[in-house]
């Protein structure tokens, strides 16, 4: 397979990526979209599928830069933009069940890529083929403004938050690590030598200790909240928002909060004589109850509105928006492929349009704001542009749904106009 760069002009000030995978010629692009264009194509590498490790196969934020891991005579190097690196035993971004596992990991400024490698007597992490001097199997963590590498490393058997090859702070077993939005602060969760007590440390600073597990940790847009779920031996799970614990039993999932930081939302369940249910909790206020809410939750670009989906009954899915349930259908999503309907649903960025993709049983179809459009077999992610004005999709028709492949026609969908693809 040839991977190109394909860049599409259309006017100066126009910078939408896209990566097209076109299965048909085994060529995968990535460039800018527009109607009246231009195209220049470079060949950046050749990719085997037979020699790529699974699941490792990565493209950068900007969509202008490929890795992904191959392997070659026993060994495995990384290969960034056609270059293959240093080989090593293994290589990966983390450690899984079956050891080093996950692609490589690109900053958020598409600049850098840096994974972990098995250099024979340990792990090390390597950032633009520079290997560190820390003992680490990952997690890697780049702050957003892609100034900062951190990862948990060990050295004479003592564990540190490593930032930019730097003992920042000493720790026991570090996780959950995460930079703040404005990429000032590191919080991570930590334990007591013999993990008999969690807690969260905050730039150096440790936090209440709690007996029991310390979750996922949710930082707010604004960089000055935070939220947490804790497992504590003697009593359910609990969230902890701003250092207040929210009584009740939270649900596993995401805390949640607005996009100007003032609203957190998260789920919770209530068990007793009755069977399980789930509630939606914004600011402190109960929702309705429900068999089931996904855990995909979304507020608007104003924060004015939260969207999530949840399970009416064993058959029955509906979106909630502020409270009011919308249609039921089979399944609610943002797309329809191999595995069904999949995906949340999206706001358009003026908060004024709500877009998801419904599976009726007999043919999905994109809803606006609780409207059907029309009917098809294969719904791709709903895209709003950046007016508000326009959405579009890619749709498909045909007798099977496991594979695209298998439609007998595919469309480009714009404002309900199709166009062939």
């Amino acid at each position: 397979m040839d991977i190109f760069i394909k860049r599409i002009k259309k006017y100066p000030k126009t910078n939408f990526i896209l990566l097209i995978i076109v299965f048909l010629t085994a060529t995968v692009y990535a460039g800018e979209v527009g109607f009246k264009r231009t195209a220049l194509e470079k060949l950046i590498g050749r990719f085997d599928s037979a020699t790529c490790k699974r699941g490792t196969f990565t493209v950068s934020s900007d969509g202008i830069r490929v890795a992904w891991i191959e392997k070659v005579g026993g060994n495995e190097l990384a290969v960034v933009d056609g270059h293959q690196g240093k080989a090593y035993k293994t290589i990966g971004s983390d450690i899984g069940e079956s050891g080093l596992e996950g692609p490589p990991v690109f900053s958020p400024d598409s600049k850098k890529v840096a994974y972990a490698a098995d250099i024979g007597h340990g792990c090390r992490i390597v950032e633009n083929e520079q290997e560190g001097k820390y003992v680490s199997i990952g997690p890697i963590i780049y702050s957003p403004d892609s100034r900062f590498l951190a990862y948990p490393g060990r050295v004479d058997g003592k564990w540190f938050i490593v930032v930019n090859e730097q003992e920042r702070e000493k720790c026991n077993h570090p996780r959950n690590i995460v930079f703040s939005p404005d990429s000032k602060r590191l919080v991570y969760s930590d334990s007591t030598q013999n993990d008999d007590e969690w807690f969260i440390v905050v730039n150096g600073q440790e936090r209440k200790y709690y007996d029991g597990f310390v979750g996922d940790i949710f930082l707010s847009p604004d960089s000055q909240r935070a939220a947490y779920l804790v497992e504590p031996k003697a009593r359910g799970r609990f969230v902890v928002i701003d250092g207040q614990e929210i009584s009740g039993d939270a649900q596993l999932g995401p805390t949640v909060f607005s996009p100007d930081s003032k609203k957190v939302a998260h789920v919770m369940f209530s068990s007793g004589k009755q069977r399980h249910k789930e509630f939606m909790v914004v600011n402190g206020q109960k929702e309705k109850e429900y068999n089931e809410i996904r855990r995909d939750l979304i507020f608007s670009p104003d924060s004015k509105h939260l969207a999530y989906v949840v399970k009416n009954s064993y058959t029955e899915e509906l979106v909630v928006v502020d409270g009011q349930e919308g249609k039921p259908y089979c399944s609610i999503g943002n797309e329809v492929g191999v595995g069904g309907v999949s995906g949340r649903p999206a706001f358009s960025p003026d908060s004024k349009k709500l877009a998801y993709v419904a599976d009726t049983g007999h043919g999905c179809c994109v809803v606006v704001n609780e409207k059907e459009e029309k009917y098809y077999d294969f719904v791709s992610p709903c895209v709003f542009s950046p007016d508000s004005k326009r959405l579009a999709y890619t749709a498909g028709s045909g007798q099977k749904r496991d594979v695209w492949s298998a439609t007998r026609e595919r469309f480009a969908v714009i404002d309900g106009s199709e166009g062939k693809l």
